[in-house]
């Protein structure tokens, strides 16, 4: 049952089985030997969603874990908690969605809106996310501010494009940040990871950044590497 697929696919095979055992002509048995084919392939494309859905979730629930509770609510987190466990059952009875359970995901207060291809911050939680997007290996959204982000009390910002070194996961930023002239105050950075970048953004490659001011930052890296109040390190970058 692990991976899981659909419960109808499965339903589906069962029948295909049966009508296979009945053939009794070489025709009969062929055309059911099509079926299986098409049959597995949908039963592949289905364990390939369910694992895709799944992975989902349980990345917004490690999300909620890093954001609870200083940028989200009780309610909010135990939404988050409920809908795991939901998943999770239709998981296991072949009955999950992939569209749906997504859709009830993206309507959580910490995932920014997409307006006409943008993702639109306007509360720490959403710009923490952005980070998790980012350092998650999506490099090249675009990005807006909309108001003022103050992340004071907050203990700990991942750098956007977290660089490690010597080795390590390449993670950097690649499209476009518009603050709109709005500031980021209290930025609070404290790397303690072997050999990461620190600034709000860890690494730029190719991206473009404008229109921001970042007000009463501190930074600290354990390991001497580079530092930066915007970026620690911006290659082909503006």
């Amino acid at each position: 049952k692990s991976p899981n697929f659909s419960n109808a696919l499965r339903e589906e095979l069962t029948a295909e089985i049966a009508e296979a055992e009945a053939a009794t002509t070489p025709e009969g048995k062929y055309a059911v030997v099509e079926k299986f084919s098409q049959t597995f392939k949908d039963i592949y494309i289905s364990k390939r969603k369910y694992i895709e859905t799944i992975s989902n979730v349980e990345d917004f629930v490690s999300v909620t874990s890093e954001l609870y509770p200083d940028f989200i609510s009780d309610e909010e987190n135990d939404e988050v908690l409920a809908l795991s466990d939901a998943a999770w059952t239709d998981y296991e009875n072949g009955t999950l969605d992939h569209d749906k359970t997504m859709a009830q995901l993206q309507k959580l207060s910490f995932i920014p809106q997409v307006v006409d291809n943008w993702y639109e911050v306007a509360t720490p939680a959403q710009l923490w996310y952005i980070s998790y997007l980012v350092n998650s290996g999506k490099h090249d959204i675009n990005v807006r501010l909309t108001t003022d982000i103050d992340l004071g009390g907050i203990s700990y910002f991942p750098p956007i494009g977290k660089q490690y070194y010597p080795v390590g996961p390449t993670m950097y930023f690649s499209g476009v940040f518009d603050g709109q002239f709005h500031v980021i105050n209290n930025l609070r950075i404290e790397m303690d990871d072997a050999g990461a970048e620190t600034g709000l953004f860890g690494r730029l490659n190719g991206a473009t950044i404008q229109n921001v001011g970042i007000v009463n930052a501190t930074l600290k890296n354990s390991n001497a590497l580079r530092a930066g109040v915007l970026a620690a390190c911006a290659l082909s970058s503006k």
